[in-house]
């Protein structure tokens, strides 16, 4: 997915005049037409897909995801998301997606494109999924809830061949009827993070800027563990010694 968008230089500018108080129109002007290239990634979320099983409020490591239930989804608080798209990859329904974006003035106009990252979905294995007939009343919300139907109030039973053990329905039930178990495997990566030592100055920002402590400093020389590291470039993208280089998968 591809989508490239031109603005007038102008509409910008009113823009951030309508937004920023006692903003100076020239200042403002003169700063959009004169910065460079502007690239950043954030995550979306597909409301109409989310059925608020909380995963990804689960597993973001710097909580900057609202808690969803079965009628509302998360929002995502793109100022403290450190875009390590655990979230999008742990999705069993596919509803969060990372977008990357990259905008650059031409002339008078700023040009924006902004294309879908591919991500490797985690595999889900659902250990369990037990329906508990003496609790259930048959409301129906599970049933309403799954993405893949796999509830059977007939029956009584979740269909564990269908059952991606989103936990939705566990999630939802206002009886405490259901019970899934499972277990996400670990997440594979599309990006690496490499460090050059003879370029590190040992000043430790890149400890102070990692969210799942995964970086210390040995010797005066910074150590990354990949066993812990998520790839989320926090530490390349505050190293003021670029020390730290990220690379994309489809980079070869």
């Amino acid at each position: 997915m591809s989508v490239r968008e031109s603005v007038p230089v102008e509409e910008l500018v009113e823009r951030v005049l309508e937004r920023v108080e006692d903003a100076d129109e020239e200042l403002v002007s003169r700063v959009i037409s004169e910065v460079g290239p502007v690239q950043r990634e954030f995550v979306i979320v597909d409301e109409d897909r989310c059925v608020g099983c909380k995963i990804c409020y689960e597993e973001c490591p710097v909580d900057a995801i609202s808690e969803p239930d079965h009628s509302t989804p998360p929002e995502i608080d793109h100022e403290s998301c450190v875009i390590c798209r655990l979230c999008a990859k742990s999705c069993p329904v596919n509803a969060l997606s990372v977008v990357r974006g990259e905008a650059r003035v031409e002339d008078d106009r700023v040009e924006i494109e902004l294309e879908r990252v591919e991500v490797v979905r985690r595999k889900i294995e659902v250990r369990e999924a037990r329906l508990d007939e003496s609790r259930c009343v048959k409301c129906g919300l599970c049933l309403q809830i799954c993405p893949v139907d796999a509830p059977d109030l007939e029956a009584l039973e979740i269909d564990l061949d269908r059952c991606v053990g989103c936990r939705a329905c566990e999630h939802a039930c206002p009886v405490d009827a259901i019970r899934v178990r499972r277990r996400l495997e670990p997440p594979e990566f599309e990006r690496e993070v490499r460090l050059d030592e003879s370029a590190c100055i040992g000043c430790g920002v890149c400890v102070e800027v990692c969210p799942v402590d995964a970086v210390e400093v040995r010797g005066d020389v910074a150590e990354i563990d990949y066993d812990r590291c998520i790839r989320c470039a926090e530490c390349a993208r505050n190293c003021p010694a670029d020390a730290i280089e990220v690379r994309e998968g489809d980079e070869g």
